[in-house]
């Protein structure tokens, strides 16, 4: 799987599941509509009680295009996961970084999908996702919380 620092900036919507928390530092935080029983643990897979509260942090790396969720050990429902979505719209069109926009970014523009790997020691796996190249959007669900990148 190669990254390319081609494919920003990003935009990413995390719609997880509990609450409407609009806790943090962000002036422009939303509220987010979550599903009933879908947030099952918090940090370390601790299970939570009826109205407990994550805070939830993103650190986002764009010289590798990838996503860091802490606190690490969230997990979602099977039944309830939480949903990411990365638009790529800024991104440039140059994705293999060969100074040419053609068929071959075309290629590869298709076939972006998420990824994701527990800590910086385990590989890459792709994640089951939705890659819409009209819209310029890959999304997936999400079980739980570990660095998650766009590549192909």
């Amino acid at each position: 799987m190669r990254f390319r620092r081609y494919v920003i900036p990003l935009t990413l919507v995390l719609v997880a599941a509990g609450c409407t928390d609009q806790t943090g530092p962000s002036p422009t935080a939303v509220p987010v509509p979550l599903a009933i029983n879908g947030l099952v643990a918090g940090a370390g897979g601790i299970p939570l009680g009826r109205g407990d509260s994550v805070r939830i942090t993103l650190t986002i790396d764009t010289v590798f295009f990838n996503v860091d969720f802490q606190p690490s050990g969230v997990l979602f429902s099977s039944s309830s996961p939480a949903q990411l979505a990365i638009w790529y719209q800024d991104a440039s069109p140059d994705l293999n970084g060969d100074g040419v926009v053609d068929a071959t970014d075309q290629a590869l523009k298709d076939q972006l999908a998420i990824w994701y790997r527990g800590s910086r020691t385990q590989v890459w796996r792709q994640v089951w996702s939705k890659n819409d190249p009209l819209q310029e959007v890959v999304s997936a669900a999400l079980y739980h919380f570990s660095q998650y990148a766009v590549a192909w």
